[in-house]
C-alpha cells in the first residue's frame, strides 16, 4: 500500500557508464599527447639552435620547414 514511500534502488545506466569510461580514456590520451608535444617542441628548439650554431641562417631554417610541410601534403 505504501510502496511509493520506499526508496527505489536505481541501477547505473550501462550506456552512461561506458561513456564515462571512454571519456576518462580520452582524457588520459589527451594528457599523454600534450606531454609528447611539449617534448617535441623542446627537441625542435634544440635542433634549431644546433643548426644555427653550425652556420645555418634563419632563412635556411624557414626553407626546411616549408619543404617538410610540402612533403606532408603530398
Amino acid at each position: 500500500m505504501f510502496n511509493f514511500l520506499r526508496k527505489k534502488v536505481r541501477e547505473e545506466d550501462p550506456i552512461l557508464k561506458e561513456m564515462n569510461r571512454q571519456t576518462e580514456e580520452l582524457k588520459a590520451i589527451i594528457d599523454f599527447m600534450c606531454g609528447n608535444s611539449e617534448l617535441i617542441e623542446a627537441d625542435i628548439q634544440k635542433a634549431e639552435s644546433l643548426l644555427l650554431s653550425r652556420g645555418y641562417s634563419r632563412e635556411d631554417l624557414e626553407k626546411l620547414k616549408t619543404k617538410s610541410k610540402l612533403k606532408v601534403v603530398k
